[in-house]
């Protein structure tokens, strides 16, 4: 018998199996390599030279006579004045009444005072009074006012009354008392302000 040649067929399974599509291979991406980083390196400038200090040329150095501290201000302040014997009704009273006032004090009641003084310091916008009495009791003449102060303040552009000068403050131009302070040493501080006119 001759061979003869047969077509076989291949078989088919009985439950076949859905074809799983394969996955086209995924291409390799090249990571970049990261690149070195460069320190930096503080840059330091030189630090220049101090500069010479100016040498003080030399000057005449003038004597200053020191303020007494009762005196001493940087400017004046403003405050109403009023023409003499036009200032606001208020009680009226003289240099021995302070000491009286001082333990009390001044309050809300405008008060005023009225004298003779004698001016023992003056500054720029204040001066330093005594009662013209008070020379008599530091004698042994009588009275009670030589340990008395009267501080007056002057409003701005007001020049107070030179060192040494005498002058009377009467019921048409007193000083207003602003307070009244007895010291440790028994002295008594009358703070007031010029408000009449010149």
């Amino acid at each position: 018998m001759a061979n003869q040649l047969v077509r076989v067929e291949r078989p088919e399974p009985v439950n076949p199996l859905p074809e799983t599509p394969v996955a086209a291979p995924t291409p390799e991406v090249a990571q970049p390599t990261p690149l070195p980083i460069a320190q930096a390196t503080p840059v330091v400038e030189p630090t220049p030279p101090p500069a010479p200090s100016p040498t003080p040329s030399p000057t005449a150095v003038a004597q200053v006579t020191p303020t007494p501290s009762s005196i001493a201000t940087t400017a004046g302040g403003s405050w109403p004045t009023y023409a003499p014997g036009q200032m606001p009704r208020g009680r009226l009273m003289n240099v021995g009444d302070m000491p009286e006032l001082s333990a009390r004090g001044v309050g809300s009641e405008r008060m005023y005072l009225s004298g003779n003084f004698v001016v023992t310091a003056s500054g720029q916008n204040r001066a330093v009074l005594r009662s013209q009495g008070a020379l008599s009791e530091t004698l042994g003449i009588g009275g009670r006012t030589s340990n008395i102060r009267v501080i007056v303040d002057f409003p701005s552009g007001v020049r107070p009354p030179s060192d040494g000068s005498t002058f009377n403050r009467d019921s048409r131009r007193p000083f207003l008392i602003t307070e009244v302070r007895k010291t440790a040493s028994g002295e008594v501080n009358v703070y007031v302000r010029e408000v009449t006119q010149p």
